[in-house]
């Protein structure tokens, strides 16, 4: 065909209306996510409202999606979130902050506010006054920003929403309750109720936020605005299983518990679930049967030295992890001991003589059945699990010989940081004492002297 401008000009007709078509129509056509409990219809004062924001440009500053490598608020976006949005515009830069989920954060009346003089509320923002706008539109606009995002913000212990109500535990599990006859109960019980990989689960996904006794006290938990969920509180101890399953799929609003559903199948959301409600928020007294070390644990034995080096490795992992149950000292009254039943053992007590370096690192690593003892397999190599057996041995149950103290003639080398320290001068004798006293004195002992007043006791 000879390339005349007419031919010319229909073909790119055609080239055009097909990406339209392409770009355009099919996904409109094609596009049916299902909806989800962010999405909700708008009023007409809503609706009004996201005409006006997109109208006068704010969505060249605030997007209204978040990412899955976003610090944005909120869980990654999805499509059914925007089943009601018509023309679907999600905004172009971040100039300012995401809005997917601002609503219900702050008032109508502060979002109007904000609006008129953003600096008198955020002093350094860029924002420019929207006081020119008419106070209805300013009404409409605050209207749709308070509806964006979950719309039971800040209401975060209402019944859920529709697709979660009146759901339970879908899993036929046997029963868990402690034996009749008060025998002790073991692992094949255990397992079979899912609640190993329910623990498994809470380990990698929930311990470093609700910690290890439940108590919303992680490691990771002081970073946060809002606490994480102490289990043994209400409403926890008598919320029914559609709560339980709407909070851990759907996240908590205002606070940062993640979207679960995204990364947990239904199974393993029931299950890790179930691990809360038996040994957190409704616990049940059972006497563990712990059985003895199989399968590629049977027999083991420490490839790690014992060291002055190693034991100090275990020992930091001892503190940082165990010490808030198994305290300080080994004898089972750490500050959370109190949280969890049964408790952690007394290391001291004399009745570890039999005890091989499998039996712990058995115990180390898949954790205790029916009890909150975590499985650190999860957290740690075997190396590492291995240092704080011999940690353990050596200090507590001292099963294990300690190595030889080093070489007196050996100069110390104290760490740069140290080295140019001085005893302050404001330093109170008074104030030491009384951090020793809630700190040191319960393994170190205090001996009163005449300094105190008292003569030696």
């Amino acid at each position: 065909m000879k390339m005349t401008f007419k031919v010319t000009v229909i073909g790119g007709v055609i080239v055009f209306l097909a990406v339209v078509t392409a770009v355009v129509f099919i996904p409109k056509i094609i596009w049916k996510p299902d909806q989800t409990v962010i999405a909700h219809e708008y009023t007409p004062e809503q609706e009004r409202g996201r005409e006006l924001f997109y109208s006068n440009g704010c969505n060249y500053c605030h997007t209204q999606y978040v990412r899955e490598e976003d610090t944005a608020m909120g869980p990654v976006s999805l499509g059914g979130n925007y089943v009601f949005d018509e023309p679907l515009t999600l905004g172009s830069e971040r100039t300012g902050p995401d809005l997917s989920y601002i609503g219900r954060k702050r008032s109508e009346s502060w979002e109007i506010e904000h609006l008129k003089d953003p600096r008198s509320l955020s002093p350094l923002s860029i924002m420019p006054n929207w006081d020119f706008l008419p106070e209805e539109d300013l009404q409409a606009i605050a209207a749709y920003l308070f509806a964006l995002g979950d719309r039971v913000a800040q209401e975060r212990m209402i019944l859920p929403p529709e697709p979660y109500q009146k759901e339970s535990d879908p899993i036929p599990y046997p029963e868990v309750q402690p034996a009749t006859d008060g025998s002790p109960q073991g692992w094949p019980a255990w397992e079979a109720a899912g609640l190993q990989e329910g623990k498994e689960l809470y380990v990698a996904n929930c311990l470093t936020c609700h910690g290890c006794s439940g108590n919303g006290l992680g490691s990771y938990s002081g970073t946060m605005v809002v606490t994480p969920a102490d289990y043994k509180q209400e409403p926890f101890k008598n919320m029914p299983d559609d709560q339980w399953f709407w909070h851990v799929s759907e996240g908590v609003p205002g606070t940062l518990m993640p979207t679960w559903k995204t990364a947990l199948n239904e199974d393993q959301r029931w299950k890790v679930i179930r691990y809360i409600q038996q040994i957190f928020a409704r616990p049940v007294m059972h006497d563990p049967d712990e059985g003895d070390p199989s399968g590629k644990y049977a027999g083991l034995t420490s490839p790690v030295d014992v060291t002055i080096e190693t034991l100090d490795e275990g020992k930091q992992i001892f503190i940082r992890e165990c010490m808030v149950c198994h305290g300080d000292a080994g004898r089972g009254n750490g500050p959370y001991r109190d949280y969890i039943q049964p408790g952690p053992p007394d290391f001291g007590d004399g009745s570890y003589g039999d005890y091989t370096d499998a039996d712990y690192f058995w115990r180390i690593s898949e954790g205790v059945p029916w009890s909150a003892m975590p499985a650190w397999k999860i957290h740690y190599n075997e190396e590492e699990r291995w240092k704080l057996v011999n940690y353990i041995r050596v200090f507590f149950t001292q099963t294990v010989d300690a190595p030889p103290p080093p070489d007196k003639g050996k100069e110390f080398n104290f760490p740069d940081v140290y080295k140019d320290l001085n005893f302050p001068e404001n330093a109170s004798y008074k104030d030491g004492k009384q951090v020793f006293l809630e700190n040191c004195a319960h393994c170190h002992a205090w001996q009163e002297t005449a300094r105190d007043g008292m003569v030696n006791t």
